[in-house]
């Protein structure tokens, strides 16, 4: 019994594990503002670096979309918009998109 529990235990420390992608939290803005995202949340179980992927609407430009804060400039029309944040680590294991 010993030795499968140390043998879980072991391949529990040992194994890869994929990160977790945060993209923050729902935001209102006023229309025509500066906007920045914040994927700071994210993290990685095993500690590796992250790199970032921001995805946005066809009609918003992102500044900066492979890091962790990037901006945009709100349109001057009302709508809901929806970012996919996808992070990968330095063993090119990716989180799933969030939302």
């Amino acid at each position: 019994m010993k030795k499968y529990l140390i043998y879980l235990f072991f391949s529990f420390i040992l194994s890869q594990n994929a990160p977790v992608s945060d993209p923050g939290l729902d935001q209102i803005v006023m229309l025509g503002a500066s906007v920045q995202l914040d994927g700071s949340g994210s993290f990685d179980l095993d500690g590796d670096d992250l790199t970032y992927e921001w995805v946005s609407p066809d009609n918003i430009t992102l500044l900066d979309a492979t890091s962790f804060n990037p901006s945009f400039i709100a349109s001057d029309n009302i709508d809901t918009l929806t970012f996919t944040l996808t992070v990968t680590d330095e063993g090119g294991l990716s989180s799933e998109e969030y939302p």
